[in-house]
């Protein structure tokens, strides 16, 4: 074959992100479990970022679909047209290479090569439309229902603005090492008054100073409050249960604790080891579940336990197609089964810190008060919203947003609750 005519070769990444939409679909599965089978690296970390940065604005192309386009294409079709749509109007790739690369695309596939004719004139179309993002409905329908009863819509509206700011990447440095310092030597932002160092989303983390001889790790900002809130844990037996992927357990190490961590799932426990083994530090690392764990009693005990994840969407924006309030209502007995478990091996006089990264009071504020109404000898000890810059009005407990604001830091919505126990 003549050179100049041999055809350009897809893209490998665009192929993966394509089938990557249409599993999560179809599954109604999570981003993390599709699959991504490229023997490059490379190619398998651009599939994702292009999967998941098509499904943050999903809605909003299917109503510039809608708008151009009488027939909803079949979902194979529509993955294809998504995540081009991501390219030109997002990311402003040139529109004529985007086009030719996409029909290619669709010609070179079975399942949708009869669809090329109308995938170009559509993304020609779309290629002239002036994208905003539709921020009015980052969540799905249940899920903005269930905020409703919990929130104001101001509120709700700056969750969702705050969901289509690609999340930057959070570190968080072991104890002795200077904040200030290490956000010059990594170009980093610091957020205060947490203490967490703030990288751009893209950074290759691999390649930074600290990372091979384990002086940080990747925490989102509101991830790594819950340690902080324990009175003082140097020399103190601690207890984190439900732990990978390790950064809490990291931390209670940091503040001085000698930690048991507990974790149910083989595989994520693996992260929890391999974390301790970059960063140099030990823990007793123990693989089943939370609930048929038995030891001596703990000074501290840390539950951050399963739930539906909900204040997560800014970096799992494929939480849209889960049944995220069905799945709240599904693990709250477990939560409150987990927690009953966690106070009994709870030494008198000790603290729990119960968590979840949730939005809902399911599976935040109903637990806690649930279980105070039937535990004589436990009680709350009110936590100090301004230490960390959050709001008041979730006092006696913590709470952090997905927020767009300037003067509030973006970082994925947690419930956070401190218990004593008196006798």
């Amino acid at each position: 074959m003549n050179k100049k005519n041999a055809p350009v070769p897809l893209d490998p990444a665009r192929k993966l992100a394509a089938d990557a939409l249409l599993q999560i679909w179809r599954e109604e599965s999570a981003l993390s479990h599709a699959l991504f089978d490229s023997d490059h690296h490379e190619v398998n970390a651009r599939a994702y970022r292009l999967t998941r940065e098509t499904l943050r604005h999903e809605n909003g192309f299917a109503k510039l679909v809608a708008k151009h386009s009488k027939n909803n294409p079949k979902p194979a079709v529509r993955a294809i047209i998504y995540i081009a749509c991501f390219e030109m109007l997002v990311e402003f790739s040139a529109d004529y290479g985007v086009v030719h690369d996409f029909v290619t695309l669709t010609t070179s596939q079975h399942s949708t090569k009869n669809a090329s004719g109308f995938v170009n004139a559509l993304l020609r179309k779309l290629s002239t439309e002036k994208y905003r993002s539709d921020k009015s409905s980052s969540f799905s329908p249940e899920v903005h229902q269930a905020l409703r009863a919990q929130y104001d819509k101001k509120h709700i509206a700056d969750m969702s603005n705050g969901q289509f700011i690609v999340p930057d990447i959070d570190i968080c440095l072991k104890p002795d090492l200077h904040v200030e310092t290490w956000a010059d030597k990594l170009d980093a932002t610091i957020i205060d008054p947490i203490g967490v160092l703030r990288l751009p989303a893209r950074a290759m983390l691999s390649e930074l100073e600290g990372f091979e001889d384990g002086q940080w790790w990747v925490q989102d900002a509101a991830a790594t409050i819950a340690a902080k809130c324990f009175n003082n844990l140097n020399g103190k037996r601690a207890l984190d249960l439900c732990a990978a992927p390790g950064g809490k357990t990291m931390q209670m190490i940091s503040l001085g604790a000698d930690v048991t961590a507990v974790e149910l799932n083989e595989d994520r426990a693996e992260q929890i080891w391999q974390n301790l083994e970059r960063t140099k530090m030990e823990a007793e690392v123990h693989v089943c579940d939370a609930l048929e764990f038995e030891d001596e009693p703990f000074d501290a005990i840390l539950v951050d336990a399963p739930c539906s994840a909900s204040g997560t969407f800014r970096r799992h924006p494929d939480l849209k197609h889960a049944h995220v309030v069905e799945r709240a209502a599904e693990l709250a007995p477990i939560q409150a089964n987990i927690l009953r478990h966690a106070f009994s091996l709870l030494k008198v006089g000790g603290e729990l810190i119960y968590v979840t990264c949730s939005l809902l009071k399911e599976e935040g504020e109903n637990q806690i008060d649930n279980f105070i109404s039937e535990t004589n000898n436990a009680q709350i000890i009110p936590l100090d919203a301004d230490q960390f810059g959050l709001s008041t009005s979730y006092a006696p407990f913590l709470r952090s947003f997905p927020s767009a604001k300037a003067d509030q830091v973006n970082m994925d919505g947690f419930f956070i609750a401190k218990i004593s126990k008196t006798a």
